[in-house]
């Protein structure tokens, strides 16, 4: 996806970063559904500040469509968070077409929220 595509939690796997993943796996969700849906406006709004300058949400409108048009109901088969490092993750997720499939896509945490940052 815009390069769209998880994680053994750094530290004990208390509540925190249960709370963390879960998160992280819900935003992850969200932006592949919105990516392949296209829906740019959710997809934009998904994507780190640093990739929100880079990438338009014209940019984003072409982008989605583009995906739709290439890869239709696509469906995520599987979803793994492999790394939580303070505000910085990366997840590994693949669908059921392998060609999407996407390999420790890199996630920011900005304003409690988490965001793709892989612009």
């Amino acid at each position: 996806m815009v390069a769209m595509v998880a994680a053994g939690c750094s530290g004990g796997g208390g509540k925190a970063s249960d709370t963390q993943r879960a998160a992280l796996m819900t935003a992850v969700r969200a932006y592949s559904d919105a990516y392949l849906g296209d829906r740019p406006t959710q997809a934009h709004d998904l994507l780190s500040s640093r990739c929100a300058e880079r990438i338009s949400l014209d940019q984003m409108t072409a982008l989605t469509k583009g995906a739709q048009a290439l890869y239709g109901a696509a469906k995520m088969t599987s979803l793994d968070v492999v790394t939580i490092a303070g505000s910085l993750a990366r997840v590994t997720y693949a669908y059921d077409n392998p060609a999407i499939n996407q390999t420790a896509q890199p996630w920011v945490s900005e304003g409690g929220a988490w965001h793709y940052d892989g612009c």
